[in-house]
This record gives structure tokens, sequence and C-alpha cells, in this order.
């Protein structure tokens, strides 16, 4: 599958087990501090600046997006040498081949190398740094580039931004490109893991393994399998040709045949479920846990992948919980043993276990399984590991008794939306302490919400997260931090548009929680569901965009960015009547917040003078003067490159929105640049909160207002 190499490209969400570490912080030439990935799968290691977002949904191909409308990006992209042409063997063969591609992706931009030199000639894999020069659209773009072969794979490095922008960034694309390293220690995907570890209990599914079927030599056939029931081709395979090898089934002592998604179909199952009545004294007195191993694999780096789901019935077939593992794809052919666990949940009568094979690629569906396993174990009963080491990413299932964490909640919001209208709503975590990973359900009444898009969450900073929202009415969630995650905050974002009708309600449902510790111990914390109710306009809070009957700090913000045209504009924040959404609404906003006025309906707001020590009490004057100090830097910059007609020496001093807005339009040669500049520099503080200052000045008798945002580490101005 071609992949474009720039921002523009829709990045592949398949969900692969990637692992992203903060480790010594680093620092580019202008300052700017740096965190380090490491990708587990392929062994390299790179920097990138801090707050940049990282896309790794794709191992082969991940993102660090610095700004996302100047189209800023750094893109770490790996190829098996094998799938390279034949001709290429060397790296001046791999820069003609990646030139060639980039101008073929894209005939109607002008691309062209303004330079190339070797690079690394000290170390293992020496390397190759192209310097291009590209316009599309009629925007002009630089892109650093690095290339590296090492005995089993392509790398190539990109460094992409607006050629205006490129020395303000040109810092940063060295650090980046001079850091990465291909490790050798690092384990990679294709490192050999051990068969999958022995159990003491029974196995409890008929045919876990793909052998008692009938099938030819050589495979391609969608054949019956006993004990499971099957959709759309799923099927066996016999190990070897385009499937795993016979020495992979060797290593996982995996027999002759594996599970397969099968060909011509783009989602196949196989179901069997089994019945535990006769376990059921145990299970309602809590004395037993539910384990659940399989090997998954995938072909080549495709993202075809497979899941095994275990859901717990009632007598009557209602759906208790669940654990899984996966989905687990584009491991070039090469198993991964997966486990999981958690407690049986009281009425159990039956388990109903589930593979799921998704594609992504081809016209077959190469989610393979093998090694299935269900076992329901006393808690007082440790499983006892094979003497061989289980492979990296994995632990050898020892069940230990699910933990109650004492007032541990997941929260979903309730909100109020005016018909047609956004909104979103936060889901959090409230008490949490250690936790490593965590999967759920979340449901809604898909007429009367529609949802857009799902956001990371304040508390999973540093922590991997992917939410799936394609198959309404359902969301996934899935987390998963090696440091845990403790204290109280939010998960995700939920975008819903409200496409009811007035007076209607969705109820937002959270089900099948599974969590664990960071040493996987199976956690349980209560739930609480959440509601959005479709309301009348004049029914809403005002000032209260975000429909959670208050107005605060979120709201503000969302005022803001409407100010800058970063948000549709809702009138529900228009705090002074006047038609428009600026800053000024949103100072309003920050003082209702912090003063507790409160205001229903359209009710108009008379902006009165408020003392900044009342609107900063919660934070003490040592604090105070500290970011005044800092904001107040940041004016300076901005009013001295204003008077030395330095543009880029302004834009550096200003938030990226704004920056964007600017780039290329400003003119500080214009009459009234002088005026601008020294209102700026006699700008008065308003309000001050952690993160953002209010700002006042004066120009021609008028009075302006602004403020000074802390963006990552750095604190530049906006609203003007």
């Amino acid at each position: 599958m071609r992949k474009k190499l720039f921002l523009a490209t829709v990045m592949v969400l398949l969900t692969v087990s990637m692992l992203l570490l903060n480790i010594p912080v680093l620092e580019a030439s202008d300052g700017q501090q740096m965190d380090t990935y490491i990708s587990n799968t392929y062994g390299y290691s790179i920097s990138y600046p801090q707050g940049s977002r990282v896309d790794d949904s794709d191992p082969s191909f991940v993102g660090f997006i610095l700004d996302e409308v100047t189209r800023t990006v750094f893109i770490a992209f790996v190829e098996p040498l094998s799938v390279l042409p034949a001709s290429v063997t060397s790296l001046d063969d791999l820069e003609t081949f990646r030139i060639k591609q980039v101008k073929e992706q894209d005939e109607t931009a002008s691309v062209e190398v303004i330079s190339s030199k070797k690079v690394r000639q000290d170390e293992k894999f020496p390397g190759r740094e192209v310097l291009l020069k590209y316009t599309d659209q009629g925007i002009d773009y630089r892109t650093d580039m690095l290339l590296v072969m090492s005995d089993k794979y392509s790398f190539m490095v990109t460094a992409t931004t607006q050629a205006k922008l490129y020395d303000t960034y040109e810092p940063q694309f060295h650090a980046a490109i001079e850091s990465f390293t291909v490790d050798a220690t690092i384990p990679r995907i294709t490192s050999t893991p051990a068969s999958t570890p022995a159990l003491t209990q029974t196995n409890l599914l008929r045919n876990p393994g793909a052998e008692e079927v009938q099938m030819s030599a050589s495979g391609g056939q969608v054949v019956s399998i006993p004990g499971w029931t099957i959709t759309s081709n799923f099927t066996t395979e016999p190990y070897g040709g385009d499937f795993p090898t016979t020495a992979e089934s060797q290593r996982i002592s995996g027999g002759s045949n594996l599970f397969s998604g099968g060909p011509e179909n783009a989602m196949s199952t196989a179901t069997q479920e089994v019945d535990v009545s006769s376990l059921g004294q145990d299970i309602d007195a809590a004395r037993r846990t539910a384990v659940l191993q399989a090997q998954l694999a995938g072909y080549g780096n495709q993202g075809d992948n497979g899941t095994v789901k275990a859901e717990f019935l009632s007598a009557s077939g209602a759906l208790l919980g669940s654990i899984s593992v996966g989905p687990v794809g584009g491991t070039n052919n090469v198993f991964q043993f997966k486990t999981a666990s958690g407690a049986v949940p009281s009425g159990t009568r039956s388990v109903r276990v589930t593979m799921t094979s998704t594609r992504f690629n081809g016209s077959y569906n190469d989610g393979y399984f093998d090694n299935l396993f269900l076992g329901l174990q006393s808690i007082e009963v440790t499983p006892i590991p094979s003497s061989t080491p289980a492979p990296v990413g994995t632990s050898t299932p020892t069940v230990t008794p699910t933990v109650t964490t004492a007032g541990a909640r997941l929260i979903v919001d309730s909100r109020s939306v005016a018909p047609g209208g956004k909104v979103q709503v936060p889901v959090r975590l409230e008490n949490v302490g250690n936790i490593g990973s965590m999967n759920f359900v979340l449901t809604y009444d898909p007429g009367v919400l529609k949802v857009t898009k799902v956001d990371k969450g304040s508390l999973l900073s540093g922590a991997m997260f992917t939410p799936n929202y394609e198959d309404p009415p359902v969301i996934l969630f899935g987390f998963a931090s090696n440091n845990g995650l403790s204290g109280s905050g939010s998960v995700a974002y939920i975008e819903f548009v409200a496409i009811g009708s007035e007076g209607s309600k969705s109820p937002l449902t959270v089900s099948e929680v599974l969590t664990t510790d960071i040493s996987g111990q199976s956690l349980l914390l209560s739930t609480q569901n959440g509601t959005v109710t479709i309301d009348k306009d004049e029914n809403r809070l005002l000032g209260d965009y975000n429909g959670d009957s208050r107005v605060t700090e979120v709201d503000a913000l969302a005022a803001l960015r409407m100010s800058v045209k970063l948000l549709a504009e809702d009138l529900i924040v228009d705090m002074n009547q006047d038609g428009k959404v600026t800053a000024e609404d949103a100072r309003l906003i920050l003082k209702q917040a912090v003063t507790g006025e409160t205001t229903t309906g359209k009710t108009t707001v008379t902006p009165t003078p408020v003392p900044a020590t009342t609107l900063t009490s919660t934070l003490d004057e040592k604090t105070i003067a500290a970011i005044k100090e800092e904001t107040n830097k940041v004016i300076k910059k901005a009013s001295e490159a204003m008077l030395s007609g330095n543009v880029e020496g302004l834009l550096n001093e200003l938030e990226s929105s704004l920056k964007a807005q600017l780039a290329g339009d400003l003119n500080l040669s214009a009459p009234k640049t002088a005026a601008v500049a020294e209102a700026l520099s006699n700008a008065k503080v308003t309000e001050v909160y952690p993160d953002m200052v209010f700002y006042e000045m004066a120009i021609d008798s008028e009075t302006y207002s602004f403020y000074v945002l802390r963006e990552g580490q750095e604190w530049k101005i906006g609203g003007l």
C-alpha cells in the first residue's frame, strides 16, 4: 500500500503494540526541549520536540506533528529491504528510489534536490541526508530527509515545514535527524518468543489449535471447523507458503494448522460457547478467575489483525462482562503470545469465545490465530509457566485476585446541547492508583447523537491511547502506560453532533471495563453513566459552551478559539451581547468562573472592573509575579521585533494559530506599526491565571484586549 510522505497523508489508524517513553530530556540548539521515542517493533529511537502530537498507530509510519496548520511534521517510515526493488542495493540507489516516489505521489508538485551528503559514517549503519525543495498548491516547503539501511530494514526520516518557517524549525529538524539511532539491542517483533506457557487447569475449548479439521495439503479452502461456528469465510490453513512457516509452528508448538480470517472478506469470526454451569457455586462466591490466551499474528506489515474475546453470559444469555486479547497484526508472519485475565462475574453460566479477523489490505483477510486457551482458575491456584521465557512485551499469566480500589470510578459526564449543535463530553477517572491498562465500551443512541471525533484526555499524557468509533452506536476505548496512572482527570473527550429532535436524550452507558495495574493485576472500579440532552438554546446557561451547567475556564478557552476562527462561533459565549465572540467574551467568562457569578438564559453581563488580586485568588503573590515577569518578557520581545521590522522575530512570539494566520501577511512598515509596538510594550495586566494572562492596551483612545497563553513550555501572544 502506497503511503504519502507528508502531513497531507491520512495516517493509517491501526491498533498495534508500540512503546512510547520519555527518557532523558535533550535540547535542540535553539533551546527547544526534546523527548525521545523508541520503536520496539523496528529497533530505532529518535528525538522530537516536546509538545508534538505523536501518531504511532502504524508502527512502520510514525508521525510527530509540531503544527498541523503549517504542516510542520516529522515522519519515521520503515520498510523491510525485501519489499524494495531489486535494483536498490546502496544508499545512492535508495535516494534515487525515494525521490522518485515523492515525485510520483503528487505529479502536480514541483520537487528539487537542494543538497545531498553522506552522514553517520562512524556508525554501524551509515546514512545519507537530503534537503528537498518542493512546491504544492502554490506553497513552498522544505524537507530534510535522512536515509539509512540496516541489515533488514530501510529507514526514512523526513522533517517538513513551509519554506518561510524553515530557519525557525531547522535546529529542531537537525536535532531529530542527528539523534536517529538504529539500536540492535532494542527487542524487535522478530525476536523469538516462547511457546504458550503451560497451565495446570484444563483448557475448556474444543479444537483450540485448528488441528481437528479436514483440508487439502495446499490450503486455500473455506472449510467447516469442528467446535466453532464461522462467518464470512473464516477458515483454517496449513503452515507454510504465504502463511507462517513450519519453523514458526515448531517454535510455538502450533501443530500442522492455524486459524485464518480467510479469502474475500473484510471481517470474519469463529465462535464457541462453553457451558460452565457446573462451576456456578464457585463463580457466584467470587472464587474463579478467567484466563484467556492466544497466539496472534498478521501477514507482512499489513494492517490485517486478529482479536480474541471471551464474553461471560448469564443463564438467560445476558452479557455480564468480557476479557480480550489483541488486536495483533503486521507481524511479518511471526506469532505473538497474548494473555488476559479477569474475575468471572457472579451469575455466569457460559462463556462465549470469539476470534475476529479484520482486513485492512489486499483481498485475503490475514488475521492468524493458534493455541487458544480458556480456563477458569481458582484464585488460590497460580498457573505454572514453562521453563522457556515468555516473548518480549508479554508476561506469563500469573493469576491473582482482582483488587477493588476504594473510591475509584470511571465517569461519563452529562451535557446539554442545542439542536444541530456540537458538544464535547468528558470521560473521567477519579481516585485511581497505578493503572497500567484499560479497555471499556461506551454506547449511545445513534438516532440522537453522531460522533465526530474522540480526543485524548489530560490524565493520559505519556500513555498510548486508541479510540474506535467506526461502528455506531459503540465506541471502543483502550489505553496503556508503563509508568502507571494515578489521581483524577480526563481519559477522553467525545465530540457529538446533536441530530435528534429538541427534548430528546441519549444515555451514555459504559460497559466491559477491563483494568489492570502495571503488574498486570486486575482492578475493579465503579462506573457512572451520563446523558446528553438536546435542549432549546434559550434554556442554556450563558457562557456554558460545553453544556455542563457551569461556566469555567474551559468555556473561556473555547471562546478564545472562536475568536481566532479555530472553533465554530457559538453565541452562547457572547457575554457582552455584541453579536460576535471575541477575546473580551473569554475574559468575562473567566471573571464569572472565578467570582462565582451565575446567569441564565440570554441575560446581559455588564463588564465591571475587577482588581487582578480578586481574579487570581487561587494563586499566591509570588506565583503571580513570576507569571507576569515571564509574559512581560514575551510582550517586550514582540514589541522590539515590530520596531526593528523583524517579521520572523514577531511571529516567534505568537501562538501557533495566530502565527499561521499572519505568516506572509505581516507588514511592519505600515504607518501605525510604531504606535502598536509602543501600546504593546505599555500593556497592562488585567487578569492572571496559571496558563493565561489577559492584557489591555490603548491605541488612538481605543482599548484592545489580548492575552498571553502557555503553549507547551513557552508563553505566546494571542488575540491580537
